[in-house]
């Protein structure tokens, strides 16, 4: 089971990553603070991906859960963090 866990935090770390790397801003305007959120993002999912490739470790359900839930609200969003953080009615 906790391999399992592990690979899905992975796996989701990975995705969310890539997803955020391979977002192309378009005519978009351009803001500072939803550019540092995005890169601390970027940083923090391949780290911790980077961590569990080199250091496997246990991983618990939450943070499994926390990696999946990530992944799917940067996905839905195409890698717009800007309408991650928006709230449309």
């Amino acid at each position: 089971m906790t391999k399992l866990l592990m690979l899905i935090t992975l796996l989701s770390y990975i995705g969310t990553c890539a997803r955020l790397l391979s977002y192309r801003r378009g005519l978009g305007n351009y803001r500072l603070k939803i550019s540092l959120a995005a890169w601390c993002l970027i940083l923090f999912t391949g780290t911790n991906a980077i961590d569990i490739l080199l250091h496997p470790h246990a991983v618990s359900f939450g943070n499994a859960g926390i990696a999946v839930t990530l992944f799917l609200l940067v996905w839905r969003a195409r890698g717009n963090v800007a309408s991650i953080t928006r709230s449309d009615p």
